[in-house]
């Protein structure tokens, strides 16, 4: 499900939060800040809720704009759900031109962080500030 933005994924950087969603290969000593979940859409960008970041890459809902929470907690439900997802990797050597590729990357791997950041930002428009 997709709210607001464009068709097209856009990249962006994430100023500061690399730094709370980069963790130990456990994830156990991930940074216990709270982030902004930024909606991206055609009218701009809205904050619709605020997260912590937990053990293991779990998050939790901090507070949320009361029209957007269901939202949220589904969006939260839905990452927390996860045991794997595709870190943007560059094509293998010999791949054709233009080709795109992927790595899975497990919930206990440090790197999981940037494919979360990565898969809210493609698909759901949303950013964590």
């Amino acid at each position: 499900m997709r709210f607001g933005g464009t068709p097209y994924p856009r990249r962006v950087l994430l100023a500061g939060a690399l730094s709370l969603l980069a963790g130990s290969a456990s994830g156990a000593d991930a940074a216990q800040g709270e982030l902004d979940v930024v909606l991206h859409g055609s009218g701009g960008t809205e904050v619709v809720g605020k997260l912590r970041i937990g053990p293991s890459f779990m998050l939790t809902l901090v507070s949320a704009v009361p029209a957007r929470e269901a939202w949220v907690q589904s969006l939260i439900k839905r990452m927390n759900g996860e045991t794997t997802l595709q870190l943007d990797a560059p094509p293998p050597p010999g791949a054709p031109r233009f080709a795109l590729a992927s790595q899975p990357i497990g919930r206990g791997d440090p790197r999981f962080g940037e494919a979360m950041r990565q898969e809210l930002r493609k698909y759901y428009d949303v950013e964590l500030r």
